[in-house]
């Protein structure tokens, strides 16, 4: 779960916000603490909050993000390869079933 801190900056006196990964508001506060952050709020972040801060790069996530997405839902290297074998090979069967030689068409080199 993400919390967003809004507080003031003693020294500029500007306000600002972070996002923190945590499990639980009293964790987020301790962390806060640890770092010696005031704390003016505490909620929950929403995807706004959330955006702004990885831009601004002031989010702290513990988990890092997935290199490779599929529909969403993080995925490894060794699924994203078998998922482009899995399309080659459909589309293979796709012209094979409309009678075109495939290995004729590559020797010649007719492509279009």
């Amino acid at each position: 779960m993400f919390w967003v801190i809004r507080y003031t900056d003693r020294e500029t006196k500007e306000d600002r916000e972070l996002v923190v990964e945590a499990a639980t508001r009293l964790a987020v506060e301790a962390w806060a603490l640890k770092r010696n952050i005031p704390l003016d709020f505490v909620g929950e972040a929403t995807t706004e909050d959330m955006s702004v801060a990885k831009r601004c790069k002031r989010m702290w996530r513990y988990t890092p993000e997935a290199r490779y997405t599929v529909f969403g839902t993080p995925t490894s290297l060794r699924h994203v390869a078998c998922l482009m074998l899995c399309g080659i090979w459909t589309s293979l069967a796709v012209l094979h079933n409309m009678h075109v030689n495939v290995i004729e068409v590559v020797r010649a080199g007719k492509w279009f």
